[in-house]
């Protein structure tokens, strides 16, 4: 019950700024030195129920860039870019990369390489432990059947026809 009322208020309060001219590609400072800077997609792009659908009225009413870029300070003090699908994989956030894939198209982000450097989003998925009860595990699946589908599609489409 408290999750429902947290989500209804965040959706109101997103929509009353973006009613009165909040930037939604605005960006800002996050936390300490190292966290980077980012826009308000990618702070509302995390594993909290409610989360999609902030990222929707950001998007599709206040059209934030899906391209946007977080950047940030590695540990080797190297300045490093994150683009939003390795930001939502990295905070387990499956049904917002849904979304954006299935609305935005963003599927060929998946094959990126993720923020760690040591493989593409999809990689870092296949070897989450997820079970069936998490409550994004439909969403889940559904990226991992986009990604076997339209990769499947790619290789047959460079086969021979007979």
């Amino acid at each position: 019950l408290l999750t429902t009322w947290y989500q209804e208020k965040s959706k109101r309060y997103i929509s009353l700024l973006l009613q009165y001219g909040a930037d939604a590609n605005m960006i800002t400072r996050t936390g300490g030195f190292d966290n980077g800077f980012e826009s308000p997609l990618f702070r509302l792009s995390s594993d909290m129920p409610g989360s999609v659908d902030a990222v929707k009225l950001l998007v599709e009413k206040g059209n934030a860039n899906v391209h946007a870029r977080k950047k940030y300070m590695d540990d080797n003090l190297r300045v490093r870019e994150q683009n939003i699908m390795d930001y939502a994989s990295a905070t387990d956030s499956w049904d917002v990369m849904y979304y954006l894939i299935e609305k935005h198209g963003m599927g060929n982000y998946l094959d990126s390489t993720e923020c760690s450097g040591q493989g593409t989003i999809i990689e870092y998925m296949r070897h989450k432990d997820i079970s069936k009860t998490d409550r994004q595990y439909q969403s889940y699946m559904e990226i991992l059947d986009y990604y076997s589908r339209t990769h499947h599609l790619q290789t047959s489409s460079l086969e021979p026809k007979r």
